[in-house]
């Protein structure tokens, strides 16, 4: 495994190694891997054994980790059948519009 830089008081966008026999799809922790540095839990998806998700080093320092072997919680698939669809509306751009704060436009910034 290599290692990963992380500069002071950052958040990084880093390719983790996946532990195998992890879900393809699937969500990481969140833990502290160190002191001060925070892996974010986040979906992400396995491509030839890494997985792409958010670390915080919140240090005043640079710091050179270890690249943690991180195992992937599996996902339900059903969780989001029918999320907000009994929400969802015909007409959105008139509901969004009817919401704005407009009163302070005069007519041709209304019409924009």
């Amino acid at each position: 495994m290599g290692r990963i830089k992380l500069t002071p008081r950052t958040e990084s966008i880093v390719k983790i190694p996946i532990k195998p026999g992890s879900p393809l799809v699937g969500m990481t922790r969140k833990r502290e891997v160190q002191e001060g540095v925070i892996l974010a839990a986040s979906l992400t998806k396995v491509v030839d054994g890494y997985a792409v998700t958010s670390i915080l080093n919140a240090n005043d320092t640079e710091v050179d980790i270890q690249e943690p072997l991180v195992e992937l919680d599996e996902v339900d698939p059903m969780w989001d059948r029918g999320c907000g669809t009994e929400f969802e509306s015909q007409d959105r751009e008139r509901e969004i519009i009817t919401k704005l704060m407009l009163e302070h436009l005069n007519a041709e910034e209304k019409t924009l």
